[in-house]
């Protein structure tokens, strides 16, 4: 049963008034963001994103996730069909994280005869040399089943030379070249042959350092 001391009670109530006045003084108000209130942006652009990210249930990278790395060269690096003087190359080699391997193959300069014509290209073992057996033979990915068509245990890049005098082609396998099995992309003469891989002359060579690890 509470006490009816007039003392008592006052005591009671004055203590309760102190205490509203102290919660009301330490309250947070909600915050509202609108065009002419904005959070700290050092601290939004830190945490926004880790929200969203989490929030759509992704996964952050980790510090043992291994970066795509990227190898280009430009060429040719040797021609090997004097026609073919004013030709230029582009080689990109993508390593992704995810284990795959993208190569990418542009040229220009192709003569008015070239127009037209579908050329083989690939992946070699060696580097580009006045020989043209300098760059060795296809490279053959050693951990390809074996029961896999030649094209998809090699890289091959055939493209067929547009009006412009360009060629174009890209190769993805699912499959890393390690540093120092593979060096150059040749262009020959024909288009490949897709039962042996064979693709007649070598006209021109660009070098490339394909490979990780």
């Amino acid at each position: 049963m509470e006490s009816s001391d007039p003392h008592t009670m006052a005591g009671r109530i004055a203590n309760e008034l102190i205490g509203e006045r102290i919660r009301a003084a330490t309250a947070t108000p909600p915050q509202r963001w609108s065009l002419t209130h904005r959070p700290n942006m050092r601290h939004g652009l830190a945490i926004i994103p880790i929200v969203v990210l989490c929030g759509a249930g992704l996964a952050l990278p980790t510090a043992s996730a291994a970066p795509a790395q990227a190898v280009r060269a430009t060429g040719p690096t040797v021609v090997h069909d004097a026609s073919l003087d004013d030709i230029r190359t582009r080689v990109q080699a993508v390593s992704t994280a995810s284990g795959s391997t993208i190569v990418t193959l542009h040229a220009t300069g192709f003569p008015r005869d070239y127009v037209g014509r579908s050329l083989g290209a690939h992946v070699h073992v060696g580097g580009c040399g006045q020989d043209p057996l300098a760059s060795g033979p296809h490279y053959v990915n050693p951990d390809a089943d074996p029961d896999a068509t030649v094209e998809q245990r090699e890289i091959w890049l055939d493209f067929t030379v547009n009006a412009d005098g360009v060629g174009h082609a890209r190769a993805s396998r699912p499959w890393h070249i390690d540093t120092g099995d593979a060096n150059a992309v040749v262009i020959h003469a024909l288009p490949t042959n897709h039962d042996t891989g064979a693709a007649g002359a070598r006209l021109a060579c660009t070098t490339v350092p394909f490979g990780v690890g």
